[in-house]
């Protein structure tokens, strides 16, 4: 793309050139406001998709092989630094296990040297030590036996006195913690039996009290019925008395024998008759 905006040759590198059109051809598409260059319009439509799809397939190439030659390079630089890293870790790694073994030979040399002398200085001082010196060691030796002897016995009969006073204790201790264990279980016990007491002697006088209170309801209740039921007969008897006295009133005020309603009856047979009826209904409702 570069060498043909510039207008330099194309190189092996950027592939095959890009044919263009003649400035005749491109003249030719440009379309001017006229009606007969559209029938010209599909002849070049074809040439230009072909030079366009051969453009394209040649920038793809000149990519895949700069991508290709970069990766390729790109490899053989990754591989030549790996063996590199991998010569100068083995270098190093030899270097280092020479270093440790010259140095673990000079420490063997020095160390069966220093091994050497001491054996010297120890076989010239027992040949310098004397029939005194020795008898001096045996005697210290034996001393040092013995107390070491009398110390064990020592420490043993401490410990038997240790084992002994711990043992009595703990005897003690578990026959403490058993009799408080014992008396707590009856306190326990005893309070359970005092709660269970006190429980039961509460709910009998919970069930004393709510059976009294009970009763007291019904009666009560009893008497209330029997207060409403006196005061609802008293108020009948004495609403039937007013009525049937109205009743009287109006009848007395009204002739039998005259005619106040369009009917073969009269209105005091009309009154009777209803009177009959409301007595009938009440007497059902009382029922």
């Amino acid at each position: 793309v570069s060498t043909q905006s510039t207008g330099a040759a194309p190189t092996q590198m950027d592939g095959p050139p890009v044919q263009r059109l003649p400035n005749r051809s491109r003249k030719s598409l440009e379309i001017p406001n006229t009606l007969g260059v559209w029938n010209m319009y599909p002849r070049y439509v074809p040439r230009l998709h072909e030079y366009t799809s051969s453009a394209r397939g040649a920038l793809n190439r000149m990519r895949n092989k700069l991508v290709s030659a970069a990766w390729e390079k790109w490899q053989y630089e990754y591989e030549q630094e790996c063996k590199a890293k991998f010569f100068m870790q083995g270098a190093i790694r030899r270097m280092i296990n020479r270093q440790i073994s010259m140095a673990w030979e000079k420490w063997q040399f020095e160390y069966e040297e220093t091994k050497r002398q001491m054996l010297l200085m120890t076989g010239a001082l027992n040949r310098l030590r004397n029939r005194l010196l020795s008898a001096a060691w045996e005697k210290w030796q034996f001393e040092y036996e013995e107390q070491c002897r009398q110390m064990f016995m020592l420490n043993g009969a401490l410990n038997r006195m240790k084992n002994l006073k711990l043992s009595q204790a703990w005897e003690k201790w578990q026959f403490e913690y058993e009799e408080q264990k014992r008396q707590m279980h009856l306190m326990a016990g005893a309070l359970n039996r005092m709660k269970n007491r006190m429980l039961s002697m509460a709910w009998e006088k919970w069930q004393q009290d709510y059976q009294e209170a009970k009763r007291q309801k019904h009666l009560m209740a009893g008497a209330l019925n029997r207060m409403k039921n006196r005061m609802l007969s008293a108020a009948w008897e004495k609403w039937q008395f007013e009525y049937e006295e109205q009743c009287r009133q109006m009848l007395s005020l009204i002739h039998i024998s005259e005619p106040t309603r369009l009917l073969s009856i009269s209105y005091a047979v009309f009154c009777l008759k209803k009177k009959k009826k409301i007595k009938k209904k009440n007497k059902n409702l009382i029922t």
